[in-house]
């Protein structure tokens, strides 16, 4: 989960919002940052179409960032999230079998 963290420690380096303690996102903010991925699945999307690989990947991996830029928005903290982890892996697997 290095990756999680890099991108935490970007947040707070630039000391960018976060919820005082883990809550769902207001709406608006929802609908920003639902754009956003949108945004950055297109880029994805746009570049596998043309055969760009190195773009496609780049989309992909814009994506990721900002799915866990949206966990730290939310109030995802780097002391409970490898605790969290699991959790939510076991559940996710469960929903496929």
């Amino acid at each position: 989960m290095k990756d999680f963290f890099d991108v935490l420690a970007f947040h707070e380096k630039f000391d960018l919002p976060r919820a005082a303690k883990s809550a769902p996102m207001p709406t608006g903010a929802f609908e920003f940052r639902k754009g956003f991925l949108g945004e950055e699945l297109r880029e994805h999307e746009v570049a596998a179409g043309r055969g760009n690989l190195v773009q496609a990947v780049d989309g992909l991996i814009d994506f990721v960032y900002v799915v866990y830029g949206t966990a730290w928005f939310i109030g995802v903290r780097r002391d409970r999230y490898g605790f969290e982890w699991p959790r939510f892996d076991t559940v996710a697997f469960e929903r496929l079998t």
